[in-house]
C-alpha cells in the first residue's frame, strides 16, 4: 500500500513508499513505469513521507516507527547513508530546503 510519494525536482521520477512490514521504498520512471530504485525499510515500519534534495542526489524519508526515524538515502545508488530518531509526536512531513543538500524541516 503506498503512503506516500514525492516528486524528483529534475529528473522524470517519482519516489513512492510504502507502509506496513516488509515495506520498501520504489524510485520509478514516470514516462516508462520502470522502477530504478528500490530502497529498504531497514526499520520494518513502514515510511509516512518523503522528499528529494534540491539536487535530487538525496531521497529524506520518515518512518511510522514510534521514533519517526528520518533515513536519508542516496537513491542512485540505492544506498542508505544516515538516519536519526525525529520526535515520539507524530511527524506528518520533512522536506528539504530548496538552497540546501544538508538542511531540511520536519512538523
Amino acid at each position: 500500500e503506498i503512503s506516500c510519494i514525492a516528486a524528483h525536482p529534475t529528473a522524470n521520477v517519482v519516489a513512492t513508499g510504502q507502509t506496513g512490514k516488509h515495506s520498501h521504498i520504489y524510485v520509478w520512471d514516470v514516462q516508462t513505469m520502470a522502477v530504478c530504485a528500490v530502497l529498504k525499510d531497514t526499520l520494518d515500519k513502514g515510511f509516512c513521507s518523503l522528499s528529494f534534495s534540491a539536487s535530487g542526489e538525496y531521497l529524506a524519508a520518515i518512518a511510522n516507527d514510534p521514533f519517526h526515524t528520518l533515513v536519508l538515502y542516496r537513491w542512485a545508488k540505492q544506498e542508505q547513508i544516515a538516519d536519526a530518531r525525529v520526535n515520539t509526536e507524530e511527524v506528518l512531513v520533512a522536506t528539504f530546503n530548496s538552497f540546501s543538500e544538508r538542511h531540511f524541516v520536519t512538523c
